[in-house]
C-alpha cells in the first residue's frame, strides 16, 4: 500500500508540473522517488549490516528464479590433460543440473607448493562467443584477458569455465543445423527462458555456485577467489554477493546503475539483468554484500559499456560503507585513466598483488 501511495503521489506531481514523457520513460520517472529498501547508506555496524545481507540475499535468490537446485557435489569427467609447459591444461566436464553439463579447464601448476589457492577466472562477453573459457586460459583472444593463465605462472590453480552460449556451449547451435547468430541465439535463449519465468542470470548463476561447490571437494587446494572482467566481473559480483566462501574479489570494468536514465544508458547484454532488482536496491547493495571481504574495483575513463560516472557513483557509497565498518584496506578502487572498455596488461600485476596481499600473508 505505501508503494501504491507513493506512485499515486508521483504521477500527480506529473501532471501538476504539466510536463510528459514518453511511455517507457516515464517508468523510469515514477521510480525516480522510490525508497530503496535496501539502502546501504543507511548501514552503521556489522550487526546491522548482518541483517541487511541476510534480507537482501534472500531477494536476490528469489528474483534470480534459478530452475534447479544448486548441485553440492557434482559429477565430474576428465576429458584430457595438455602438457602447458610451467602448467597442466586439465579439460573437464562438469555437470552442473539435470542433463546439463559445461566444459572446464583446471590450470594445475606444476611446482609443488605447501599450500595451493584457486582462483576463479570469469570470462568476457566482447562478442566473441567463441573464446569464453579458452580465452581466460590464454590460448586464444585478446591477451589482456590472459589473466587464467597468468595467475597459474604465479603458482595459482586456475578454473575457467565457459558460460552458457560460450565457448563449448556454443557449440549446440553450431552443430545443430540452427542458423542464427550467436547474438541472435542470446535473445532468444533469453525470450524463451523469461517466457517459463526464469532468468538467464539465474542460470548463470546457477552454474557458477554448482562450479563452486566443485572446487571446495577438490584435495589439496584452498579455495579462496575470484577475478572477472565485463560480464564475467558481473558473474564474480553474484557468486562472491552469494556465498561468503569467496575470500577475496577482483572486478574489471563491470560495475555499473541499475536505476538508470531511460534512453541515456548503454544497452548491455541480456545475461547480466535482474528483472526487478532496481524496485529494491542498486548496483552497490550487491557489492556491500561482498563487504567486508576484500574486494578491488577497477574501472575506466572512457569505457562506453560501464561509463565512469555511474561507477565512481556506485563504488563511493560502497568506499564509505567500508570506513563505517572499519575494514577500509579491504576496499580498493583502480582508475584506468585514459583507458577504454579493458583491462591492460598494465594493470594486471596490481589485482594479482591484491590477491596474494590477502591471499598468501
Amino acid at each position: 500500500m505505501k508503494d501504491d501511495k507513493v506512485y499515486i503521489e508521483t504521477i500527480e506531481t506529473i501532471e501538476k508540473s504539466e510536463v510528459y514523457y514518453y511511455i517507457f520513460a516515464s517508468i523510469t520517472e515514477i521510480h525516480k522517488k522510490d525508497n530503496l529498501e535496501f539502502d546501504i547508506t543507511k548501514i552503521d555496524n556489522l550487526r546491522e549490516k548482518n541483517k541487511f545481507d541476510k534480507k537482501l540475499k534472500q531477494k536476490v535468490i528469489k528474483l534470480l528464479k534459478m530452475p534447479n537446485p544448486v548441485v553440492l557435489n557434482p559429477k565430474v569427467d576428465i576429458v584430457e590433460d595438455i602438457d602447458k609447459g610451467k602448467y597442466i591444461q586439465r579439460k573437464i566436464r562438469l555437470y552442473t543440473a539435470p542433463f546439463t553439463f559445461s566444459y572446464a579447464y583446471l590450470l594445475i601448476p606444476k611446482e609443488e607448493t605447501a599450500e595451493r589457492k584457486v582462483v576463479i577466472v570469469m570470462h568476457q562477453h566482447g562478442g566473441n562467443y567463441e573464446y569464453g573459457k579458452e580465452e581466460a586460459a590464454g590460448n586464444i583472444g585478446n591477451e589482456n584477458m590472459f589473466f587464467g593463465r597468468e595467475l597459474v605462472e604465479r603458482g595459482y590453480v586456475v578454473f575457467a569455465m565457459d558460460a552458457p552460449l560460450f565457448g563449448e556451449n556454443n557449440q549446440f547451435f553450431q552443430n545443430s543445423g540452427i542458423r542464427n547468430s550467436p547474438a541472435v541465439e542470446e535473445e532468444f535463449a533469453t525470450q524463451s527462458l523469461l517466457l517459463y519465468d526464469y532468468t538467464p542470470l539465474g542460470i548463470i548463476v546457477e552454474q557458477d555456485l554448482t562450479a563452486l561447490n566443485f572446487l571446495l571437494n577438490l584435495e589439496g587446494v584452498d579455495k579462496d577467489n575470484i577475478i572477472g572482467h565485463s560480464f564475467g566481473g558481473v558473474r564474480c559480483m553474484y557468486l562472491s554477493a552469494l556465498d561468503e566462501r569467496i575470500k577475496v574479489t577482483v572486478l574489471s570494468n563491470s560495475v555499473e546503475k541499475f536505476r538508470r536514465e531511460y534512453n541515456k544508458s548503454i544497452v548491455h547484454t541480456w545475461l547480466t539483468l535482474l528483472p526487478g532488482i532496481a524496485k529494491y536496491t542498486e548496483v552497490n547493495g550487491i557489492l556491500a554484500l561482498i563487504s567486508p571481504r576484500p574486494l578491488m574495483v577497477l574501472y575506466s575513463e572512457n569505457d562506453p559499456i560501464f561509463p565512469k560516472s555511474e561507477v565512481e557513483d556506485e563504488i563511493h557509497k560502497l568506499e564509505k560503507l567500508y570506513e563505517r565498518l572499519g575494514q577500509d584496506d579491504k576496499f580498493t578502487k583502480i582508475y584506468l585513466e585514459k583507458i577504454a572498455h579493458e583491462f591492460p596488461l598494465s594493470y594486471h600485476e596490481q589485482a594479482y598483488e591484491f590477491l596474494d596481499k590477502h591471499l598468501k600473508t
